[in-house]
């Protein structure tokens, strides 16, 4: 196995780990931005963009990335963390490229339409509503409020029902433009890559 790393002029890094034999690819892009950069009154930013991020982008409907990348049996997934945000594709080797592109495409370029916002401020006000329901996640909650108070890392990662019913569209677009630039990101692949194509594209 082989680990190479390019930083590229933007400031974005890449990594890989070619592996031989491997029959398949994943692609990951990690943004250093999570539940600890939001400001109280946009508590949960971070979740939310991660949602809207697969609802479509200039050039592909929510619908089109799904089949995009289910129509080569692949998936693509993300989740936030008080530390970060990732978003990944694992797909079969011979649709590498395939799963790059959809995954560059969601993390730079999303549409936010005023719909796709209010769809999944819903999807979200029903997570937070859930949560308090599930024993582990509210006991969770509950430790990290304990252990950090008034701190962003003591906020549950969600948001609160308060600021995800108030961030509108413009409130998360500008929190993407400032966190989602190059230097803020890393591109990690592994598998049946190689280093040199990954760079390039």
């Amino acid at each position: 196995m082989t680990i190479e790393r390019t930083d590229l002029p933007s400031g974005l890094a890449v990594v890989t780990e070619a592996v031989p034999g491997a029959r398949s690819a994943s692609f990951g892009c990690w943004v250093r931005v999570g539940g600890r950069d939001e400001p109280a009154d946009r508590a949960g930013a971070s979740h939310f963009l991660e949602h809207l991020l697969f609802k479509g982008t200039e050039a592909r409907t929510g619908r089109e990335i799904s089949e995009a990348i289910e129509s080569v049996g692949g998936e693509i997934n993300a989740h936030t963390a008080h530390e970060h945000t990732a978003f990944y594709a694992r797909v079969p080797a011979a649709a590498a490229d395939v799963g790059l592109d959809l995954l560059v495409d969601v993390v730079t370029s999303p549409a936010f339409t005023d719909d796709d916002v209010e769809s999944e401020r819903q999807v979200i006000l029903e997570e937070l509503h859930l949560a308090e329901d599930e024993g582990d996640d509210r006991v969770l909650s509950l430790a990290h409020e304990a252990l950090w108070g008034d701190h962003p890392l003591g906020r549950e990662v969600l948001g609160k029902l308060d600021t995800i019913g108030a961030m509108d569209r413009a409130a998360i677009a500008g929190f993407f433009d400032q966190h989602y630039h190059p230097s803020n990101l890393v591109l990690v692949a592994a598998g049946a890559v190689d280093h040199r194509s990954v760079v390039a594209a």
